[in-house]
């Protein structure tokens, strides 16, 4: 008798770590669908001018390009990041895309395993460039991120941002003199 309980709570255990199992996996499979489009964000060491101001721009921008009819728009993280890092984390999906402001693309960048689009400021002075680095192994998100990416820089919002961030970065050098 004591050999057919001590088996039947066994079992009873066993199931019930079971059953407790199967709940958190299920638990686990509604948090992960929620993400957002990751973005290294790479400046030109060079370039003084207020960059977080045109990145927050992008990211809102490119956050609406996104949105699909009706959608509510996906949002975007933008992640500070070296050009080798950016590559790096690109290139073993880290990040879904880079954006370099700058007017030349860093070698690290420049991967035959990556495609980049440029876009240039139209409003202020000086004008600013702006890479978007992808992924080629995808060519759905290839062709969505960049469709997203050429509205996203010729929206009037984002260049008058852009235009904006020149001339603050004007006034400030001037008042410094």
């Amino acid at each position: 008798m004591k050999t057919i309980l001590c088996v039947s709570v066994s079992l009873m255990g066993l199931f019930a770590s079971a059953v407790t199992a199967a709940a958190v996996d299920e638990n686990a499979a509604r948090v992960s669908t929620s993400r957002s489009l990751r973005v290294a964000c790479v400046r030109d060491t060079s370039e003084d001018s207020p960059w977080y101001v045109m990145q927050q721009a992008f990211a809102t921008s490119l956050s609406a390009c996104l949105a699909g009819k009706g959608a509510t728009s996906m949002p975007v993280k933008m992640v500070p990041a070296s050009a080798s890092h950016a590559s790096d984390d690109l290139a073993n999906n880290e990040c879904d895309a880079v954006l370099f402001i700058g007017d030349s693309l860093p070698s690290a960048l420049r991967d035959e395993r990556f495609v980049s689009l440029r876009a240039v400021s139209q409003i202020g002075t000086p004008v600013r460039v702006f890479h978007f680095v992808l992924r080629n192994n995808d060519p759905a998100m290839r062709a969505t991120l960049a469709s997203a990416f050429e509205r996203a820089t010729s929206s009037a919002i984002f260049q008058d941002t852009v235009g904006r961030a020149s001339a603050m970065h004007i006034v400030a050098s001037n008042s410094s003199r």
